[in-house]
């Protein structure tokens, strides 16, 4: 198992916008202008592989990036999925910059729409975890809002759970949704902040404090003896 610091994090990044009411008519025109800028670019920077529209109408495109995750572009959204890295890149002084202005450039192609929000999501996922972990993590998450709620304690057995919160934190609007089963354990945290308050989305992520996020579930990711996250 990796150390902490090097345990692969999957990072989201996403600009809710102004809907766009002619995007489904218009997103074939909308992706080959973004395969003809990414790709005629003459500043280094990432390269479309794939482009593709889906049953949603939504755009989504692979670059050549293998850990820059799946682009997806929607009549309100243009969102970043799967972007990996680790605690060790994230404490680099530059460690969110290519996210942040891969974002940004990408939402640059939506700009007349006004911005809404902004948001930067953590997700860790263990698909596999042996017996008696599974118990102490489900006991010390689960168990434990059990033993708060009901005056007779914790069930004896419990096969899954789920704790979702949402509340305010230095300034912004947080929450977590974790998850275990026997087919594996998900935490997922949001951190977000109106566009308004933010005079980009780089400003937003450089103000997040997120691998301050990161350090505070440090206990509890190295519990879940954590697996290299899927894309989701």
């Amino acid at each position: 198992m990796p150390d902490f610091e090097d345990l692969p994090l999957s990072v989201t990044s996403r600009v809710t916008h102004q809907t766009d009411f002619a995007f489904e008519k218009n997103n074939g025109e909308f992706a080959n202008r973004l395969r003809s800028k990414f790709n005629t670019a003459k500043e280094a920077g990432p390269r479309i592989e794939r482009i593709s529209i889906d049953d949603d109408g939504d755009i989504s495109i692979r670059t050549n990036n293998p850990e820059g995750g799946t682009w997806y572009v929607s009549a309100s959204s243009v969102t970043i999925v799967g972007w990996l890295t680790s605690a060790r890149k994230l404490r680099d002084t530059h460690g969110l910059d290519e996210l942040g202005h891969t974002t940004e450039s990408l939402y640059a192609e939506r700009s007349q729409f006004q911005p809404e929000l902004y948001d930067v999501r953590l997700f860790l996922f263990a698909r596999s975890v042996p017996e008696g972990d599974f118990s102490a993590i489900l006991s010390r998450s689960c168990g434990a809002a059990f033993g708060n709620i009901f005056t007779k304690g914790v069930p004896l057995r419990m096969s899954k759970g789920r704790i979702s919160a949402e509340y305010q934190k230095d300034g912004f609007s947080d929450s977590v949704d974790f998850r275990i089963s026997a087919d594996g354990i998900e935490l997922r945290y949001i951190r977000a902040a109106l566009a308004e308050d933010f005079a980009s989305y780089n400003k937003f992520l450089l103000s997040s404090d997120f691998i301050g996020v990161v350090d505070d579930i440090k206990p509890f990711a190295e519990m879940m003896k954590l697996a290299v996250p899927v894309q989701k």
